[in-house]
Order: C-alpha cells, then structure tokens, then sequence
C-alpha cells in the first residue's frame, strides 16, 4: 500500500501575526519492512506566549521519534500509544523550559492531534481540540476519531502542550481499523467550525497527486475564509493508493 498526504496550513485573518499552527508528516519503514505513516497538526493556543514555539517543538518532537523508532521496531498499537505518551511529556517538558526562561509567568501552548498507521491499524492521539476525521466513501459517512478536551465553559480547552507539568499532561488515545480508499483528515478548529468535510471527501479520496491534495484543501480553506472565519487553518489528509 502507498500513502498519499498533503497538507495546507493557512492566517485568515488580514491582521499581521505569526500563523501560530504548524503540521508534519513522516513516512518510514519499521523494522518487518512495512510503511509507517506518522502525521501531526498543532495549533498554538490564542493569548499564550510565543505558542508557534510549542507547535513547532511538539511537531518535531513526533516526527524525529518516528524516524528513529520505526527503523528499530514492529508496528505494535500499544508499544506506539506508550512511546508517544513518553515522548509527548519530554517534549513537554522541553516548552515548560522554554516558558520558564522567557514568558514571564506565561506559557507557550499548542494542541496536538497525531496519527500513525501502517496501512491496515491507527493509533490516534489529541490533546486539546484539534480533531481527526475518518470521511467513510464507502457509506458516504464522517466519524470523528478524537475527542474534544474542553472545559465546563464548552468553549475553553482543558489539556494542551504546555499549560501542564508532564506528569499532569493527558495524552487521548484511540486504536481503529484503517480502511482503503476512505480519507483521513486532522485539522484545527478554525477549519472544522465551517466546515463539512463529507461534500469534500470525493474530490480528496480522487487525489491522484499531493498537489491535488493540497489544491483541494486549499479549497476548503478559502470557503472558509469567505465564511468569515479569522483563525489560523491547517488541515492535514491521508489516502491510500
């Protein structure tokens, strides 16, 4: 099986600022010679310090563990969900420094919402808002493969990158069957509040190149934008070909 994965990560607002979001996206080969398939979105939390420093750390942090892991080991569901787990508190660890030293009494925040795949399992994990969706063309179906960390307000965020000691952080995971030619979508808040993914899902599980990939996810970004959305957009979608 082949991955194909594209990403786009966009301001819609017209005000000058750093897109605070960042993604990532990692193809390896474990150690029984099976593609790997490791993707990240982040998205920096409003009002934190410099949150584009957690996106960027968190993202890096995934990738470069899936590069030397995967070389080394099978693809086990629950050996991968502890491996993040551990790997998402050093990188934790890591923002917290960052926050010590320069934020005066601040943090740098992001959430984070991951997949990794080889083609027949998913090991999802979130943390935040930042969401994963499975669009079924089978069915003609959207799931929702993560959970929202909200708070009682229903709108703030309740776990993220950064805001928590390591052994406070809580890290969401979820095991599920990755079916041929459905569409695997993470994206951040801004781009599923006006959104709906399923009229998108053909045009993506089409693709037959990134760049198709991307041209359609930008598509969905400038409607969007035309909706009236303000916030960064990333969104980032896997099929197989």
């Amino acid at each position: 099986m082949d991955f194909l994965y594209g990403a786009v990560s966009e301001q819609c607002s017209s005000r000058s600022h750093v897109n605070q979001d960042n993604f990532g996206a990692v193809l390896t080969v474990d150690s029984n010679d099976r593609k790997v398939l490791t993707g990240v979105v982040c998205d920096g939390v409003s009002m934190s310090y410099r949150s584009e420093i957690a996106s960027y750390n968190t993202i890096l942090s995934i990738l470069r563990w899936a590069e030397r892991y995967f070389p080394e080991n099978i693809f086990d569901s629950n050996q991968i969900m502890n491996e993040i787990d551990r790997e998402l508190k050093i990188c934790n660890d890591i923002i917290n420094d960052f926050s010590s030293k320069f934020a005066n009494d601040d943090y740098s925040c992001c959430t984070v919402s991951g997949i990794v795949t080889d083609g027949n399992e998913i090991v999802t994990f979130n943390a935040g808002d930042s969401r994963i969706y499975e669009i079924d063309m089978h069915d003609e179906k959207l799931y929702l493969l993560t959970n929202d960390d909200k708070a009682e307000d229903g709108h703030s965020i309740s776990m993220c990158m950064g805001a928590f000691e390591s052994n406070e952080l809580k890290i969401t995971f979820g095991k599920h069957k990755f079916l041929d030619g459905n569409v695997y979508l993470l994206c951040t808040d801004g781009m599923y509040r006006r959104q709906n993914f399923k009229k998108w899902g053909k045009n993506l599980s089409e693709a037959e190149s990134r760049d198709m990939i991307i041209e359609c996810l930008s598509n969905i970004l400038n409607e969007v934008r035309e909706l009236g959305e303000t916030d960064d957009v990333t969104s980032l979608a896997i099929i197989s070909k």
